[in-house]
């Protein structure tokens, strides 16, 4: 059965890629999705697996709408369990090369101009113990442009106080030193000292917590940075992820050295990074267009 092939590929991923439980749900789902599409078509057997099955099903995701990049991403979890098959030994090697990567398309990076950021953090409210902790939270998002899993996961042994570093897990259990500056790290403090220590009543190693003493879940971050950014007026699709991308924007538009951005985003590809020296670029012209006295016609 398929089925208990898919269930060992994610314990894979599991034991030896250390990928995270988000991760193998995702996985997980696109899998099934692809087993349902085989049972359908009476193809539901290794030996079944194809290039021709895998474009098959590609075809019937783009025929029902699916985005180009959800597409892919379904076809690169397929991609991924050939070759842990091919590992073992189910499947040949041609199985593998000829199956396509789906074309992708980069969607616009949603960024927050600094006078933005700066508008949206002094617009915090900071005098309930709740308020200086998401105060808190919303520096470290964007001093650090960390994803919010790796926030939600800090621990208070992983703050370096006299370097001024966080050490970060991101992707694949990879961890990162990223530095962090004098404003966030005093708001840090802050609520470690005046909010936290109030609030830990179980002992946790976390460093963002509750009233409860629990963990902060990543819907929580989600739920704070949508409200800052409606009450701000800003932007209505705001998110953590706004803060990472406006993180990097900003320190390439200042001139930071791209493998530095790379290193401090944990991106393992540096074709990744360069996204955001596109954002520049085009931050750039418009700049130009605005102020050069020749720029248009």
């Amino acid at each position: 059965m398929i089925s208990s092939y898919i269930d060992e590929f994610l314990n894979y991923l599991v034991i030896e890629k250390g990928y995270s439980r988000h991760t193998l749900d995702a996985y997980g789902r696109d899998l099934a999705q692809f087993t349902d599409f085989l049972d359908e078509n009476r193809m539901a057997q290794i030996s079944r697996i194809s290039a021709d099955t895998v474009s098959l099903f590609n075809q019937r995701l783009r025929s029902r709408g699916m985005a180009p990049n959800t597409v892919a991403r379904k076809v690169n979890a397929i991609r991924s369990f050939v070759k842990y098959l091919y590992r073992e030994g189910s499947v040949g090697m041609d199985v593998l090369d000829d199956i396509e990567n789906p074309r992708q398309f980069d969607p616009p990076i949603s960024t927050l101009s600094s006078e933005e950021v700066k508008r949206i953090i002094e617009s915090m409210p900071v005098e309930k113990p709740v308020e200086i902790r998401n105060r808190a939270i919303v520096e470290t998002l964007y001093a650090t442009g960390m994803r919010v899993s790796e926030l939600t996961g800090l621990k208070l042994s992983d703050l370096n106080w006299s370097e001024g570093y966080i050490k970060c897990f991101g992707k694949g259990s990879k961890m990162r030193m990223v530095p962090i500056g004098e404003i966030a790290r005093e708001w840090l403090k802050k609520y470690l000292e005046e909010v936290r220590t109030e609030w830990d009543n179980r002992g946790s190693d976390r460093l963002f917590l509750t009233s409860r003493g629990g963990p902060v879940q990543r819907a929580s971050v989600w739920k704070i940075v949508k409200d800052l950014g409606r009450d701000a007026g800003v932007m209505s699709n705001i998110s953590p992820h706004t803060f990472r991308h406006s993180f990097a924007t900003h320190l390439m538009e200042n001139g930071a050295d791209l493998r530095a951005v790379q290193e401090m985003l944990g991106h393992s590809d540096i074709s990744t990074t360069q996204k955001y020296t596109h954002a520049t670029t085009h931050q750039m012209r418009k700049s130009f267009e605005q102020f050069h006295p020749r720029a248009k016609s």
